[in-house]
């Protein structure tokens, strides 16, 4: 009796060995089906891949958007060193044409307001510093658009009719002097045409000084002056109006970088870490009558 009770025993413990692992099995076969299942009624693109597009549409969304609210003049020739191009580049654009027309004289402030945008666009397109074309547009016409001179000078920009249809014949544009009179009363068309012709200057004299007497005297007078090793600037007053109103521009933007610079500060998390003494590496510098539940431990 002995031996068959221990070979049923034996029996026994093997059939149940198979037939745990049968139901092991058996419960793997239909959950892989079952998965299937219910990946077929819901598909996978109805959560995680939908979401994730639509979370990277926003994003380039929000991107595109704040890049819309600023200006980049990295590759910008600033006029002064002090003119810091990457900070103008960060801040946002409304708050850098109110900090800078903060700095002009109310009367001016009105018609300046009005065009502003257009100088930064166009300063910006013509890798520009916007300070320097807003202080030359200052000395040239007070930022008055129907401002005339003796010689024809018009608009904003005070652009000479001849003048005129030459830049709009290399912008490929109609050079009929009609017609490029009337652009050069609208304010968006004569600044265009005006940074334009800086541009070009800057590029031929590599200067901001003989760029500035040029745009005044003519690239003509400045050439001969440069042969003839002559001063260029020197005792000029157009210039030196050019350089006290850019001063007073930039002071604007220093002003605002001076706010931004606070604000950070402001923000800037502070903590003065006590230097190591004998108690903090014996732990004497614990109270543990505040702090009953170190006592209990």
């Amino acid at each position: 009796m002995s031996l068959e009770t221990e070979a049923i025993s034996k029996f026994l413990r093997a059939f149940g060995k198979y037939v745990f692992l049968f139901i092991i099995l058996f419960q793997i076969f239909f959950g892989i089906e079952e998965m299937l299942h219910e990946a077929h009624v819901y598909p996978e693109t109805h959560y995680g891949p939908t979401l994730q597009v639509e979370k990277m549409v926003t994003l380039t969304k929000t991107t595109q958007a704040q890049a819309l609210r600023r200006y980049n003049f990295k590759d910008a020739n600033y006029f002064y060193k002090s003119l810091n191009v990457n900070f103008i580049s960060a801040v946002d654009k409304e708050l850098l044409h109110e900090s800078v027309l903060a700095t002009v004289p109310k009367p001016l402030r009105i018609n300046a307001r009005k065009y502003v945008d257009h100088i930064f666009h166009f300063s910006e397109k013509n890798r520009l510093d916007p300070i320097w074309v807003m202080a030359i547009i200052w000395t040239e016409s007070h930022f008055k658009p129907r401002a005339s001179s003796r010689v024809s000078a018009t608009g904003l920009m005070q652009i000479m009719p001849n003048t005129g249809t030459f830049l709009s014949r290399l912008l490929k544009r109609p050079n009929d002097k009609n017609l490029v009179m009337q652009l050069l009363v609208d304010p968006r068309s004569n600044i265009e045409l005006g940074t334009f012709y800086l541009r070009r200057l800057l590029n031929r004299f590599k200067s901001h000084r003989y760029a500035t007497v040029a745009y005044n005297m003519g690239p003509r007078f400045v050439s001969r002056r440069i042969k003839n090793k002559m001063p260029v600037g020197n005792k000029n007053q157009y210039y030196d109006k050019v350089k006290r109103y850019y001063r007073i521009l930039l002071s604007g933007v220093h002003q605002l970088e001076h706010k931004s610079y606070l604000e950070g500060k402001k923000s800037i998390l502070k903590y003065r870490p006590k230097g190591p003494s004998l108690e903090y590496f014996l732990g004497q510098d614990i109270d543990f009558k505040a702090l009953p539940k170190y006592a209990r431990r």
